[in-house]
């Protein structure tokens, strides 16, 4: 979810996920190949939020999220990068 706020009427709020395996193209013919964004719905108090079933792999995820408000105006993209699957290891301690 996100909090986004504006003066006006905020159009549309979207995120695209970058899974772990994504590379990025090579050449400039692929620029608009990526994961296709995911639409927020508005939940009130200023809250986006979505669904996205398919964290399927292990590693670090960059998630960017925008806005356009009702002026045609695009937020700035704010990113968020986190580990799915990841183990934490903890020292055994015994008494």
């Amino acid at each position: 979810w996100a909090e986004v706020r504006d003066d006006g009427n905020i159009e549309r709020v979207q995120a695209i996920i970058y899974p772990p395996s994504y590379q990025p193209p090579v050449n400039s013919e692929e620029l608009g190949s990526g994961p296709p964004p995911i639409t927020l719905q508005e939940r009130g108090n200023n809250e986006y939020a979505g669904l996205y079933g398919a964290f399927e792999e292990a590693g670090a995820y960059r998630v960017l999220i925008y806005a356009l408000d009702d002026d045609g105006l695009s937020s700035p993209v704010k990113s968020i990068t986190f580990n799915n699957g990841s183990r934490l290891f903890l020292p055994l301690i015994q008494k």
